[in-house]
């Protein structure tokens, strides 16, 4: 492995990770840990956050070590876990994708009926938001990259547009309330905010398979990331009111709805607009980059496991199932993001990793690795099971 990476490279890399970390993940953290409070989405953020972190690094070493420019987790997770861990992880992939996918759509869909004043109109505006990415990306990768690079700016402009007109709007005794009742079901959409490894082997590639600087990107990135999940979570917690109408906090979440959708309301005038085109550029910026790595993925299955090589039937599987629930359940944006988190992230990129790292500090009798990555898997295996209940009925929010 090469020392170090050019700093063009390294700042590159880290202004991608930070762009996968403030994607449309970050439309839903707000309302879910804002139920809480704030003591406990700090709490959470930060310890989340941490395992996260360290998830990856895992994952970044492996990367790293094998120099394979063809890198595939469920192929990782297959050599250590055998055939059983190489299909857990091609479940849970496939669970990430779509589950994101049909998030990033019903959430797309929402904005633009709420934008428009036409609420009845949600599958119109579901096909219409599908067609018009699905054409982007059609187009071709070198429109995708400009096109991308260009929302991202723009999303980070009117980011901070928001925050400075909303600290006009912010009510501090809000900041005093607390749920901790509620702070596990906030748990998941935590996960998947903090989501990022899919392109981990992307930057190990990039910075010439130096794992040092790998791990120093990363852990930058995700400090960036946390300071603007704390700005966001402050102007949301401040702004909008707790349980005060449709407008509210548990309003937003018992229409599954993202975050700016009360802040608009709230904020009123111009931030309409401002926190609309916020919303669909974090939405389109995460569904295309997420629609790519869902044709790569299905590619490598359909091609390399099932032998089917048509490029009509890979691109039919990659969008199709995820336009169609999205289309008979729209208002899931919510739902799916907690069942992705929950349980695909919790899979590919918390348990299963941390079971690696067992195996590995075993292997190079190192016993802090092993407490830590023993204690990760631990809080990724609670997650896991929680959110598992809570799907299947046994635990319900008072809200």
């Amino acid at each position: 492995m090469k020392a170090t990476a050019p700093l063009m490279s390294k700042t590159a890399m880290c202004l991608l990770l930070i762009g996968c970390l403030t994607g449309a993940g970050i439309l839903a953290l707000p309302v879910q840990i804002g139920i809480a409070g704030l003591i406990p989405s700090l709490a959470g953020m930060l310890t989340l956050g941490a395992c996260m972190l360290f998830s990856g690094m895992i994952l970044a070493y492996e990367v790293a070590d094998s120099h394979d420019d063809l890198f595939h987790y469920p192929t990782l997770f297959g050599r250590y876990l055998g055939s059983t861990g190489k299909w857990v992880a091609i479940g849970a992939n496939a669970l990430v994708i779509h589950g994101l996918m049909v998030a990033y759509l019903a959430g797309g869909a929402a904005v633009i009926t709420r934008f428009l004043g036409r609420y009845n109109n949600l599958s119109f505006a579901l096909l219409l938001f599908f067609m018009v990415l699905s054409a982007i990306i059609i187009c071709g990768k070198r429109m995708i990259h400009r096109g991308s690079s260009i929302l991202i700016i723009a999303m980070w402009a009117l980011f901070g547009l928001i925050l400075f007109i909303s600290q006009k709007h912010v009510h501090l005794p809000r900041y005093a309330s607390v749920d901790w009742k509620f702070f596990p079901f906030s748990l998941p959409v935590i996960l998947t905010a903090y989501w990022y490894h899919g392109i981990i082997p992307n930057v190990c590639r990039h910075l010439e398979w130096s794992f040092k600087d790998t791990i120093k990107v990363m852990i930058v990135a995700v400090l960036v990331a946390t300071l603007m999940y704390v700005a966001w979570v402050l102007a949301a917690i401040g702004v909008i009111p707790l349980s005060e109408g449709a407008d509210s906090l548990t309003g937003a979440f018992r229409q599954n709805l993202p975050v700016t959708v009360p802040m608009q309301h709230v904020l009123g005038g111009k931030s309409f607009l401002i926190t609309s085109l916020f919303a669909l550029a974090a939405l389109t910026t995460s569904y295309i980059s997420m629609s790519l790595g869902a044709i790569g993925f299905h590619e490598d299955l359909l091609r390399h496991v099932i032998r089917k090589k048509r490029r009509e039937l890979i691109l039919a599987v990659s969008f199709l199932p995820s336009f169609f629930i999205a289309l008979f359940f729209p208002n899931i944006f919510l739902k799916a993001i907690n069942l992705v988190g929950g349980v695909g992230i919790a899979i590919l990129y918390g348990i299963l990793p941390c079971i690696i790292g067992i195996i590995r500090s075993r292997r190079d009798k190192r016993l802090w690795y092993f407490i830590a990555c023993s204690a990760s898997l631990l809080i990724f295996s609670a997650l896991l099971c929680w959110q598992a209940m809570v799907e299947i009925g046994l635990f319900r929010p008072h809200v």
